[in-house]
């Protein structure tokens, strides 16, 4: 399987993800909007799971709620949204969620995230053929992606993208200004990178790698879109037109937010947060890029002006 081939069963039907949990009693839900399903009222989430799955629901809702409680800090974000998650099998994905890719992290609203209950075919499917790769990326791969019964899955990468999907609703809630549609997705990658940098280090290989690997394995002559003016018209129909390519353009994203946070660390998601907090103006490419030069950095305007 290609590089390429790989990269489209991922994203195929994608449309585009600090203090300890404390459950409190479980219990099924009898009725209302997500019947049969396991209830865990946490200190900051609403989490419903498939029976069966209740510990993976913990360890999910364990990550988010760090996310949330680092980033809602007064020096970084100031706000916490509302979030209800959703921790599936594939039954139960089948009636909730919105994208049907089983394992692809997503949002409902502005308020459900829902992320996947076990491992799958599509995260096993991902993983990059070895031949397609240098030696040395394959032997990173097989390392950082092993799970615990020797087999090879981007379960740490899917994981970790619903913290991207956290940020949808971080920008979303808090009515920040989207002068350009790639800025809700760099926000979004920024705001993973900078939690996992900062919070979970020894994750970083498992968010870095992969992006990189599609990045230098995929040749631009099969995508119908590079630009960021493409990304801008294609938006709301690449994902499942041409998830392939929408897939690429994260992938540059992710590596673009790293090196943003290589530059400027933890300081540019808050600066980016500010410049665009009820901010409803309008630019064109050349006033754009000198306001993010101005507001937030010139590693965050470089985006746009050396893609």
């Amino acid at each position: 399987m290609t590089i390429t081939r790989f990269l489209r069963a991922l994203l195929l039907g994608a449309l585009l993800l600090a203090a300890p949990v404390h459950s409190q009693a479980q219990t099924a839900a009898p009725a209302g909007p997500f019947a049969g399903l396991v209830a865990q009222k946490t200190a900051r989430l609403t989490v419903y799971a498939t029976p069966g799955h209740e510990a993976r629901a913990r360890q999910m809702a364990e990550l988010c709620t760090r996310a949330i409680g680092y980033l809602e800090q007064p020096a970084l974000l100031g706000f916490a949204p509302r979030v209800t998650l959703l921790v599936l099998g594939p039954a139960d994905w089948k009636k909730y969620a919105r994208i049907q890719a089983y394992g692809m992290p997503h949002t409902v609203g502005d308020t459900i995230l829902v992320v996947a209950a076990e491992d799958n075919a599509m995260w096993r499917g991902s993983v990059p053929p070895a031949k397609q790769l240098s030696p040395a990326q394959a032997r990173q791969v097989q390392q950082v992606y092993r799970t615990a019964d020797g087999s090879v899955s981007m379960m740490k990468f899917f994981d970790l993208t619903a913290v991207h999907e956290l940020g949808h609703a971080f920008y979303r809630q808090a009515r920040l200004g989207r002068p350009r549609y790639w800025l809700e997705e760099l926000f979004a990658n920024m705001l993973l990178h900078t939690f996992v940098a900062t919070q979970e280090p020894a994750l970083l290989p498992a968010l870095e790698l992969f992006p990189q690997v599609v990045v230098d394995g995929t040749d631009l002559k099969t995508l119908g879109y590079t630009s960021l003016a493409d990304f801008e018209q294609q938006y709301e129909s690449m994902p499942s037109t041409k998830p392939l390519n929408y897939g690429w353009y994260q992938c540059r994203l992710h590596r673009a937010a790293a090196r943003i946070y290589g530059q400027q660390g933890a300081t540019a998601l808050p600066a980016l947060w500010r410049a665009l907090r009820q901010n409803t103006a309008t630019y064109d490419d050349a006033q754009l890029a000198a306001f993010l030069q101005t507001r937030v950095g010139a590693e965050v305007a470089r985006v746009q002006t050396g893609w």
